[in-house]
């Protein structure tokens, strides 16, 4: 993905204005179990790797999720 900021902060100290762009990809890595009973199962992971001017402090972050579906 890809995006714009724009940040005004006027404080009583400094006066700070700041912009930019930034791009980030991300991906889901899953696994995921099917019982017997009408249950499932599943864990996924989402890496996202993002580069930008100031926007991001970090160039990775992650996401892990846990899910429980009932099939009809």
């Amino acid at each position: 993905g890809v995006g714009s900021y724009n940040r005004d902060y006027n404080g009583n100290i400094n006066n700070d204005y700041n912009d930019g762009v930034f791009a980030f990809a991300a991906g889901d890595i899953g696994l995921e179990y099917n019982f017997d009973f009408p249950l499932l199962v599943s864990i996924d992971f989402r890496p996202e790797f993002g580069g930008s001017n100031g926007y991001y402090k970090d160039n990775y972050g992650s996401d892990v999720a846990l899910a429980l579906r009932y099939q009809f």
